[in-house]
């Protein structure tokens, strides 16, 4: 039996601290925290204390199965977890709906902003761009809004920054707006309706945005009177965690709202 839980309790310490790598790497590379990592590393921390007092767990379990209200408390617990499990895995659900990465023909399409660093784009955004020039070559008749204003902490606008590349990469400049005054989704999508409606585009959209990302934002643009479909940048490895994580917080606290 000791030999039983000394691989089980080995086997879920390095999965605790696996757990806690991913997480943990978004911030040493780049400085990236925000409540997918705090999650997770909770999660991972909670995870290795499962593993460090292991046998002690299951005594107190056992012993708690050999009482009524012991019974009672956990089938409590295991309905708590078993709720939370199905909220995350509908939420999970609702954000790989989204993912698309087919190529439309709808002429009107929205970049959303991220972070950029100094007057260069984060690696988030550089997917987008690169991902919006995608979608360009394959459409020459697409006209794009690129949707994002300027933190204290940016040399430029999102909205600058996604325009520089992209003439740079030799998108004409007539294909190009910008819109620099947002500083969230929301404000990306309802601004960039606004624009929509003076210029008298149409308001069949195509939403490019992290993979992750995808279902919040098309949301959003539906509640607005947008008719959105979405294209999918993809997400290094290293902080598709962190961000997925994130997300599934936000999609529930959107569907809570």
């Amino acid at each position: 039996m000791k030999k039983k839980y000394f691989i089980a309790r080995l086997l879920i310490i390095l999965l605790s601290l696996l757990f806690m790598f991913l997480f943990i790497l978004p911030f040493l590379l780049f400085k990236v925290l925000n409540i997918g990592n705090i999650l997770g590393l909770g999660i991972g921390i909670f995870i290795l204390f499962i593993g460090i007092f292991l046998p002690a767990i299951i005594t107190i379990i056992t012993a708690l199965f050999k009482k009524k209200s012991g019974k009672i408390l956990i089938i409590c617990l295991s309905s708590i977890l078993l709720i939370g499990f199905t909220i995350f895995s509908y939420a999970h659900y609702l954000m790989i709906s989204k993912i698309s990465t087919k190529n439309q023909q709808i002429n009107t399409v929205i970049v959303l902003g991220c972070q950029v660093i100094g007057e260069s784009p984060s690696i988030m955004l550089k997917e987008r761009i690169d991902t919006c020039y995608k979608y360009l070559c394959n459409n020459p008749d697409a006209i794009v809004i690129l949707s994002g204003g300027q933190g204290m902490d940016e040399g430029i606008s999102e909205a600058e920054c996604m325009y520089r590349a992209l003439v740079k990469k030799g998108i004409s400049q007539n294909r190009l707006i910008q819109e620099n005054q947002s500083t969230s989704t929301k404000e990306n999508l309802k601004f960039s309706k606004e624009i929509i409606l003076n210029k008298k585009l149409s308001t069949e959209v195509i939403i490019i945005t992290n993979d992750f990302h995808c279902y919040r934002a098309a949301h959003i643009a539906k509640k607005l009177g947008l008719q959105p479909k979405t294209y999918s940048a993809k997400t290094h490895w290293y902080l598709l965690p962190t961000f997925y994580l994130r997300e599934i917080c936000a999609i529930i606290y959107q569907c809570i709202l």
